[in-house]
C-alpha cells in the first residue's frame, strides 16, 4: 500500500520520484522532489514491495546499504 507521510504545503511543483530500500525486500521509502529546486521534496512516504515494478524494486534493492541509496521509480 502506498502511504504519503508529508505534503508540502508550500511547494506544489512535483518533479521526478525517487524510491530506497527501508527493510530489504518489503518495505520502501519514496520521495518526489520539487521540479526546480532538487534540494527540496513536495511530498515523501512509503510503500511496499507489490507497489514497485519488479526492474525498480530490484534496483532499490541492490542500492541498499549504500549512499545515495535512492533510484528514480518513473510516474
Amino acid at each position: 500500500m502506498i502511504t504519503v507521510a508529508y505534503c508540502s504545503t508550500r511547494l506544489g511543483r512535483e518533479g521526478d520520484r525517487f524510491v530506497r530500500c527501508v527493510r530489504l525486500g518489503s518495505e520502501y521509502a519514496w520521495c518526489i522532489r520539487d521540479k526546480f529546486d532538487h534540494r527540496y521534496d513536495v511530498q515523501q512516504g512509503f510503500c511496499d514491495r507489490g507497489d514497485l515494478p519488479d526492474d525498480v524494486r530490484e534496483a532499490a534493492d541492490e542500492r541498499h546499504g549504500f549512499i545515495p541509496s535512492y533510484v528514480e521509480w518513473p510516474k
